[in-house]
């Protein structure tokens, strides 16, 4: 990766792509930033998404231990088309056509899909979170 990295922003210095030599570290920074995540994308096109269970990051140290395990709880509870669609979305971070084409859907109902995966998330969400309070 670091080898590509490099090769792509010399690339860019010999066709003047570069705006000033100030913006050189950033440069690399962003050129870096998407050679991992062409590579991250190759890497995920590999694994069938049947053949994969869903699994949580590892939580951060400022996230409560009772909110991961809601969340964990919700994405076990969603739809598997829903749990996938947020997967490519926000972990694997996938354009929309390439979620349209890894899931077998028309790029139109792409934008259909997200919004009932995450009003599904938002529900049990909130069922976990704020159980009914008894009187």
């Amino acid at each position: 990766m670091r080898n590509d990295t490099l090769l792509r922003v010399i690339e860019a210095i010999r066709n003047g792509k570069l705006a000033s030599p100030d913006s050189l570290p950033a440069f690399v920074i962003a050129t870096a930033r998407n050679v991992i995540r062409e590579y991250r994308r190759k890497e995920s096109r590999a694994d069938p998404l049947g053949d994969r269970e869903f699994t949580a990051p590892e939580p951060a140290p400022f996230v409560d231990p009772a909110v991961q395990r809601a969340l964990e709880s919700v994405l076990q509870r969603l739809k598997p088309r829903e749990r996938d669609f947020l997967r490519l979305y926000y972990y694997e971070d996938l354009s929309k056509e390439e979620i349209s084409e890894r899931l077998g859907i028309l790029p139109d109902r792409v934008r259909l899909i997200k919004s009932r995966a995450l009003k599904s998330f938002r529900e049990f969400y909130l069922r976990l979170s704020n159980p009914p309070r008894q009187e």
